[in-house]
């Protein structure tokens, strides 16, 4: 198969999968609900969370949270992470075991980490540069938002504000401490 045939295919697979969310969203747009710059993901993340609230239980699953999180980014997938699914599904179930564990050991959970953030990577064939944050976060978001928060300007801006906060901090924080953190300082910047 060439890569244009092939390239078309997954393209194809990526509009069917999305179709249903993106039916909604054109009908919640001719009403007039969708407005200012962040519409889009307001709307969407409205839609497509609710079809996120269980782990993918099959690569076509994966395919459609891949699909979401691209949907909010300005490229498109060079692959297609199917056939990485059961190798990205067992990483992030040893992540959680590994998270669960008492006492909770912060370098065993971000050796750990790293290990399911490159398998995502790998899945999507996308390299360790600046840009694979942004997609990587999204996937994981849209696999269990408790995973990974999304990563963007808005959010690396605040991280730098915060830097010196962060590096503070003993141990490291976790996820949800962070997303705590995170927004504690937005609604004191927008106060």
């Amino acid at each position: 198969m060439k890569a244009s045939e092939l390239y078309a295919k997954q393209l194809a697979e990526i509009v069917r999968v999305t179709a249903p969310s993106l039916k909604a969203i054109q009908k919640a747009t001719k009403k007039g609900a969708l407005v200012g710059p962040d519409a889009w993901y307001q709307a969407s993340y409205d839609i497509f969370m609710p079809r996120t609230n269980f782990d993918p239980a099959s690569a076509a699953e994966f395919l459609r949270r891949v699909a979401y999180a691209y949907s909010w980014a300005p490229t498109i997938a060079r692959a297609d992470p199917r056939k990485n699914f059961v190798n990205v599904k067992g990483r992030i179930e040893y992540l959680r075991n590994v998270e669960r564990r008492t006492p909770y050991q912060p370098d065993a959970v971000r050796l750990v980490r790293k290990l399911a953030i490159s398998s995502v990577q790998r899945a999507l064939h996308i390299s360790d540069d600046k840009g694979a944050v942004v997609i990587v976060s999204k996937v994981l978001h849209f696999w269990d938002f408790e995973l990974a928060p999304m990563i963007d300007a808005n959010i690396a801006r605040a991280w730098k504000t915060m830097r010196h906060q962060i590096r503070r901090c003993e141990g490291g924080l976790s996820y949800r401490e962070l997303d705590q953190r995170l927004f504690n300082y937005a609604k004191f910047a927008t106060s």
